[in-house]
């Protein structure tokens, strides 16, 4: 059951790390929450902190002030509620696709049977049957972010946490990815919080966008992603889709343009 205030909640969130001047302030107050199964899209100017805004709520970084919380609980180190997708996929290279999925089932204590029961069902999920005994050097580039993807839900988090996991990938299957995602998260109604560079690929996939200001970030602007589920490829093409995009990066322009004013003043 969701907690009333969100799933995730980041409140009053701030994080900075040390630097041979002083200290390099990242994040600066950040709040807000997240509902069980909705889709959160994090865009911003590149180096304003949304990979560590990312780490921050997955309990591999804890903040400097402020707290994140899990159905109303601190946040305090990784779970297995929670679980990360990010941008090289990092398979294992001596392992089958099928092995590099049960391995993380098997550090989570699930016997080998079990673990290799769940990670041929969650590779059938992801459109990779058949392939469960091939290493990563024998699978393309997509495939590759199939399995990382099948490895990220196996474990049946509460919630995904996505860090630019389809940046490596050509436009074509970055799009086919986009509708996998999309078919999958509607299949399993988990949360998925997820950074991008592409406006087109948070329109495509969030309920809501939150653009991020320069360093050290705040949330300048949350935009409502009003877009009919499922959401077809074809929608990219819509009235609605391009008004979106358009507002989107008219936001992300803005932001870089105070992030250089920043800079400037520094």
């Amino acid at each position: 059951m969701s907690h009333p205030g969100g799933q995730l909640e980041a409140r009053h969130v701030s994080d900075s790390f040390p630097v041979e001047d002083g200290v390099l302030e990242v994040l600066n107050d950040i709040t807000f929450s997240v509902s069980q199964g909705e889709i959160v899209g994090v865009i911003g100017p590149s180096g304003c902190g949304k990979s560590t805004l990312l780490r921050n709520l997955g309990g591999l970084r804890l903040p400097k002030q402020g707290r994140v919380f899990l159905d109303g609980e601190p946040v305090l180190a990784p779970s297995a509620r929670v679980s990360f997708m990010f941008q090289e996929d990092s398979l294992l290279p001596w392992k089958t696709a099928e092995k590099n999925v049960a391995f993380s089932l098997i550090a989570g204590g699930c016997s080998a049977a079990e673990a290799t029961e769940r990670a041929r069902e969650y590779l059938d999920l992801v459109g990779l049957a058949g392939f469960d005994d091939y290493y990563p050097a024998s699978l393309s580039g997509g495939m590759k972010q199939r399995v990382a993807l099948a490895r990220a839900l196996c474990t049946e988090p509460e919630v995904t946490l996505m860090d630019e996991p389809l940046g490596a990938l050509d436009a074509e299957l970055r799009e086919q990815m986009q509708s996998e995602i999309l078919r999958i998260q509607h299949r399993l109604k988990h949360t998925v919080v997820i950074v991008s560079h592409s406006i087109d690929e948070v329109v495509f996939l969030s309920d809501r966008v939150m653009v991020l200001g320069p360093r050290p970030a705040q949330i300048v602007e949350e935009i409502e992603i009003c877009l009919p589920r499922p959401r077809p490829r074809a929608i990219r093409g819509s009235p609605e889709f391009l008004d979106l995009e358009a507002n989107l990066w008219n936001c992300l322009a803005t932001a870089r343009e105070n992030a250089g004013q920043s800079a400037g003043e520094r």
